[in-house]
């Protein structure tokens, strides 16, 4: 027996390891679960429609991860239009007076007066600052004889002292002796004669 199984195996050994199953050789639904290795069937082995009915339903999501770090600032964006203006704030306190400025020029020379004569006639009768008074004589105590270069109609006399009174006159006056143009009197607080400076002008 042993002998006869050795030849059938030497004499179809050959033909043995030849043979190989192919679809064609295989019978629809007689393949089943148990006549596949276990762990020997992949996910490409299995066609779109069966993968499709493998998939299971989502799961629920996850816990959300950490947070990343910061990217890189980005450009900056194009500058925003104006803002309308604000309002009006309060008036600041003045600041402090400037120091005064340079002098201006002089201006122009006024238009000369209208006075005939005139002139300023001190105490003892001596004259100053005069325009058409050739002269001045104190004939007494407050009293002034005054001569003018021009006929004069008119006199008008001032206190610059301590006279309280002037009397003034112009013509044919009876004080003077010579023919002066006018007289100018001057008196104190007791209203007696007294020698005086004055102003003296005439038109």
């Amino acid at each position: 027996m042993a002998a006869t199984l050795a030849l059938v195996v030497a004499l179809g050994g050959t033909s043995y390891a030849a043979l190989q199953v192919g679809s064609d050789d295989i019978v629809n639904d007689s393949v089943t679960s148990r006549d596949i290795k276990n762990g020997t069937i992949k996910l490409a082995d299995v066609n779109d429609s069966a993968e499709a009915e493998l998939s299971g339903q989502a799961g629920p999501q996850g816990a959300p991860g950490p947070q990343g770090s910061p990217g890189p600032q980005g450009a900056p964006g194009p500058q925003g239009a104006p803002g309308s203006p604000g309002a009006t704030g309060p008036s600041g306190a003045p600041g402090p007076a400037g120091p005064s400025g340079p002098a201006g020029p002089a201006g122009p020379s006024g238009a000369p007066g209208s006075a005939l004569a005139y002139g300023f006639v001190y105490l003892d009768g001596s004259l100053s600052s005069a325009k058409n008074i050739t002269s001045v004589v104190r004939q007494s105590p407050g009293l002034y004889c005054i001569t003018t270069s021009v006929a004069v109609h008119n006199i008008q006399a001032s206190n610059t002292t301590n006279a309280d009174r002037i009397v003034v006159q112009v013509g044919d006056i009876g004080l003077c002796t010579g023919a002066e143009s006018a007289s100018v009197r001057t008196f104190d607080d007791a209203d007696a004669a007294s020698d005086a400076s004055f102003y003296v002008l005439f038109n």
